[in-house]
């Protein structure tokens, strides 16, 4: 049986006077399970997003995670990355490893940038000075290199253009990673387990199937 990396259990969230945006929430995520979490509510995902990376605390229940060392998302990424520093300035933190798993076995940044089509010119630029097309392929870039035991993902899976797609769906099957992704399924991307939170707070899980009796 794989280790339990995530498990929320029976947590409830409600911010005074307003409806709650979780009741009685219970799930857990196995070690290099891909798990989708849906929220009708879009303050059900901050919420979550809060729970999991701030110091935000369930009103009832309790959540066993990673210390948040091993707990990290592209949001905190993002807002944590130097703007003003260039993608191998930024690479140069504690936080990335020098060489990740990708596409079957160990790679070096450089050879990472060759796989996401970003020039070593563009690496050597302030993040700021680089085009969005080429921002994103770097974002990638830093996500395959983060040393963490749970990532989670707010909807990076859209908008990627058909090539970088190509390239995140092969790390996405071949990843040994614990990935929680907040945001709406995609047909593309496949998810051990698919759980959404209704408007009420209660959560459905979406893995069971029904038989039907005639």
């Amino acid at each position: 049986m794989k280790p339990v990396v995530l498990e929320f259990k029976r947590v409830c969230y409600q911010e005074k006077g307003e409806e709650a945006d979780l009741s009685e929430v219970s799930f857990s995520l196995r070690k290099g399970q891909r798990t989708i979490l849906q929220c009708i509510r879009s303050d059900q995902f901050e919420t979550i997003w809060r729970l999991l990376q701030t110091n935000l605390k369930p009103h009832e229940g309790n959540i066993n995670a990673p210390v948040r060392d091993q707990c990290y998302s592209n949001r905190r990424l993002e807002t944590g990355l130097n703007l003003q520093k260039s993608a191998l300035e930024n690479l140069a933190s504690p936080r990335f490893v020098m060489r990740p798993w990708v596409a079957g076995r160990p790679r070096t940044w450089q050879q990472l940038a060759d796989i996401l089509e970003v020039p070593n010119s563009t690496l050597q630029r302030p993040l700021d000075s680089v085009e969005s097309n080429g921002l994103q392929r770097i974002i990638w870039m830093f996500l395959w290199c983060l040393d963490v035991e749970l990532l989670i993902l707010e909807t990076v899976l859209e908008d990627l253009d058909q090539s970088l797609k190509r390239l995140v769906l092969k790390w996405w099957e071949e990843s040994k990673g614990t990935i929680l992704y907040l945001g709406k399924p995609s047909e593309d991307f496949s998810f051990h387990n698919h759980f959404t939170i209704k408007s009420n707070g209660h959560l459905i899980d979406q893995n069971f199937t029904h038989d039907h009796f005639w």
